[in-house]
């Protein structure tokens, strides 16, 4: 399959973006915290961002392996070529004690390297990327 690396880049970027607007949203609305079997939390707004993001990335026709999604086995994910990996809300503890420091982190994998990342700060409003 080949790629356009710059138009996944643009997705990517505008999905954690979106994602970021989400995210402030809920925190000026408030927010219940759960937990997972794990015992980490998880909020409405992880749930909503991971939708969000993987909904933008639909359009790429790349799988989409997100930290708060139902995944495919790994014996299935294992024979991807390519594959997207989100964590919507990065740093959720930090996020739900009031902290500032947590992020939307996407990147796309090619052959079990990553190829372009993309990672961008709700509170901050600023974000990096980053291409091979």
């Amino acid at each position: 399959m080949d790629q356009n690396i710059e138009l996944h880049l643009v997705i990517a970027w505008n999905a954690a973006v979106q994602a970021s607007k989400l995210i402030r949203r809920v925190v000026e609305e408030g927010f219940e915290v759960q937990y997972k079997e794990d015992e980490s939390p998880v909020t409405h707004a992880d749930k909503q961002a991971s939708r969000l993001i993987e909904s933008m990335l639909k359009s790429t026709n790349i799988p989409v392996l997100s930290e708060e999604a139902d995944t495919e086995s790994y014996e299935k994910r294992k024979s991807y070529e390519w594959l997207w990996i989100v964590d919507p809300l990065d740093g959720t503890r930090e996020f739900v004690r009031g902290g500032y420091d947590y992020t939307v982190n996407i990147a796309l994998i090619h052959d079990e390297k990553p190829v372009l990342g993309v990672i961008v700060s709700p509170y901050h409003e600023h974000g990096w990327w980053g291409v091979e």
